[in-house]
């Protein structure tokens, strides 16, 4: 039986699969090489076991420069631009800054427009029904 998470992972992994091939190797000319790379990124990404690759086992595990070269990621070193690395790390602290001291809780923004999604605080007042004490 094929579970909706089962779907949802393969249907992931199809789109990444589509990206990579598309767009971060549309230069590989070899196009069997091309789609193996990426179905073999798309699977290191995607927590399949694999003898070459382990496993992902959490959302928000670090994944070194190494581990990404060595699974065929093309990267690009923030450091290389000091730069863009110095605009980057700008609109990291700025995010940070609006999310630890506002209600936000996505922002969304473009050049042209912005979008904040804030949570609203409501305060609820129950009246407490006081217990008879000692008399």
């Amino acid at each position: 039986m094929i579970l909706e998470a089962d779907k949802a992972l393969a249907y992931s992994k199809d789109l990444v699969v589509s990206w990579l091939e598309n767009r971060m190797l549309r230069n590989v000319r070899d196009q069997a090489r091309r789609k193996k790379r990426a179905e073999s990124i798309a699977s290191y990404f995607n927590a399949e076991k694999t003898e070459k690759h382990g496993q992902i086992h959490v959302h928000g595990q670090r994944i070194g420069e190494r581990k990404l070269k060595d699974i065929g990621v093309e990267i690009q070193m923030l450091e290389d631009d000091q730069q863009f690395q110095d605009r980057v790390l700008t609109a990291f602290h700025l995010m940070t800054l609006i999310f630890e001291t506002s209600p936000s809780l996505k922002f969304i923004a473009t050049s042209k427009k912005m979008w904040v999604k804030q949570q609203q605080e409501r305060q609820v007042i129950v009246p407490v029904k006081s217990s008879p004490g000692p008399s």
